[in-house]
């Protein structure tokens, strides 16, 4: 009788015991995916709209703010806490102080040490029994959060978990009776101060999503039932039980332009198993409109059906606003600088025509071909200015136009002394920062100018060939080549007294390159030089 006594009791007792581990790994798992639920809508926010906001970056933002949450919201009971950890190499590192008010030691990746958080590292989520990062067996959920590369953990010491039974353990020869009249206790004992714990851990939580302007939420796609945070109803102006609590009522509540977006957004991650995002517009019931930023993810059950979706919700009214007034001002800027360039073209065309009818009236030859060539730099920078007029960016140039257009305004321009000459480009479409496109267009019709004058002598066919090519390094390669006469025996670019050529070595070294000379086949002018990132 006794032994049967025992028997019951000890299979009474290891019935509690599963059903509060299993109850405490229910709790711990919806703790970490709503802490990583957050921290995710948090990084991607800031990875969109901090990236310069922090010196550290989108991520050091997101971290900063992790790290101040990290200090409130950390514990959730008398071992309980959550615990962020970084690969670093072969080691497992936490960033934050923990359990004793100290930042843990390193471990090795390979150790047996902090599993919970080797496996968050390794991109899984789930619930073990393991040793965590001091040795000590714990019960523990975690998942990863890929956008900060970082593992999140939320466990509890066993020796927390197991005590009550330890000492009730120990009262289990009395018999069934006692088990069973002290069944209903025990669980409450074992339970009670536990879920009191983990929901002053979910306060916390709440705390830190009120701080941080963000709400969270999640819906039973099965049940259509929608529970969500405190934060959300404020984000959606409503008081803690207006919400209706289903899918209808939610989507109801976006702006009827945004309903379709957000609804192909829902079932996008329903089907597709791929992650929620979207940006729209809500109306309140005061008829006020709010800009929002939400981001969520499905679980699945074990038959691979959606069961559930969670996620977060971040009132971005004010930060759009303040990109919508950046925008006005980025528009009115580019009108005013649309209005220069034109009103800049104008007059150096005005320039131009006006040294050109001096040229022609003017009867010492040496005098009017220096005019002319005065005329074609006044119009080579004209281009640039045209060029710039009509694009939308007003900081830069596409290379493969604008080194076409001048080499065909030198081609109309020496109509009879390019007769019999074949002009051929190679260019890459480059995109080109103003200051550098201004002395490549100067340099190349300088270059082409000089080859019609003199490579080509008694009116004999040739080509002209012009390249720019981006190299590796972010390197761009320009050259000017021809198949004429070449140059003199004599020759040596750097006591070359023409103006012309003087501008090109001037311009080249302003572009941080240097003229290099072929003679092998003709004339080929070469120069290198590292492009400007637009």
């Amino acid at each position: 009788m006794v032994v049967t006594a025992a028997v019951v009791a000890g299979i009474g007792t290891l019935m509690l015991y599963l059903a509060v581990i299993s109850e405490q790994k229910a709790w711990l798992t919806r703790l970490v995916q709503s802490q990583t639920a957050m921290i995710e809508a948090v990084a991607r926010f800031d990875a969109m709209y901090s990236q310069q906001d922090h010196p550290q970056g989108a991520r050091g933002a997101t971290m900063s703010q992790l790290a101040v949450a990290h200090e409130t919201a950390s514990r959730f009971s008398e071992t309980g806490e959550f615990v962020i950890a970084v690969r670093e190499g072969d080691m497992i590192v936490f960033p934050f102080k923990q359990h004793h008010g100290v930042i843990p030691d390193p471990i090795p990746f390979a150790s047996g040490l902090a599993r919970p958080a080797y496996h968050a590292l390794m991109g899984h989520s789930g619930t073990s029994i393991e040793l965590d990062y001091h040795g000590v067996l714990v019960l523990a959920a975690y998942a990863p959060a890929p956008t900060l590369d970082i593992g999140i953990v939320a466990k509890i010491d066993m020796t927390e978990v197991r005590a009550p039974f330890i000492k009730w353990g120990t009262l289990g020869g009395f018999g069934a009776i006692l088990v069973i009249a002290g069944g209903g206790l025990l669980t409450r004992r074992v339970s009670t101060p536990l879920i009191k714990d983990l929901q002053s851990a979910v306060a916390s939580l709440n705390d830190a999503q009120r701080l941080a302007g963000l709400g969270n939420w999640e819906w039973n796609v099965q049940t259509d039932v929608i529970r969500w945070s405190d934060e959300t109803d404020q984000i959606f102006g409503l008081k803690p039980g207006e919400f209706g609590a289903t899918y209808e009522a939610f989507i109801n509540a976006v702006h009827p332009d945004d309903r379709a977006m957000v609804n192909k957004a829902v079932n996008r991650s329903l089907k597709e198993r791929v992650g929620y995002s979207a940006e729209y517009r809500i109306i309140r019931p005061d008829a006020a409109v709010r800009a929002i930023y939400a981001r969520g993810e499905t679980v699945f059950n074990d038959d691979g059906k959606p069961e559930r979706m969670i996620g977060t919700v971040l009132d971005i009214t004010e930060r759009k606003l303040a990109e919508e007034k950046i925008a006005a001002m980025l528009a009115e800027k580019e009108v005013l600088l649309q209005e220069i360039h034109h009103r800049v073209k104008n007059n150096l065309q005005v320039v131009s025509s006006m040294l050109s009818l001096q040229a022609n009236a003017e009867k010492n030859s040496r005098v009017a071909e220096a005019l002319r060539e005065s005329e074609r730099r006044v119009r080579v920078m004209a281009r640039i200015h045209e060029t710039l007029y009509g694009s939308y960016d007003m900081a830069h140039i596409g290379s493969g136009g604008y080194l076409c257009s001048i080499i065909m305004d030198m081609r109309e321009s020496h109509i009879g002394a390019s007769g019999n000459i074949v002009f051929r480009e190679d260019v890459d479409d480059i995109v080109l920062d103003i200051d550098q496109a201004v002395p490549i267009g100067q340099i190349v019709s300088e270059l082409i100018s000089n080859a019609l004058k003199h490579a080509f002598p008694d009116d004999r066919g040739g080509v002209i060939g012009v390249s720019m090519k981006l190299r590796d390094g972010g390197m761009i390669e320009l050259a000017v080549a021809d198949d004429g006469a070449g140059l003199p025996k004599d020759f040596d670019l750097s006591r070359c007294g023409t103006l012309g050529l003087q501008l090109v070595t001037a311009l080249a070294g302003k572009l941080g390159g240097k003229v290099e000379v072929d003679r092998s086949n003709g004339t080929r002018f070469g120069i290198v030089f590292k492009g400007k990132q637009p």
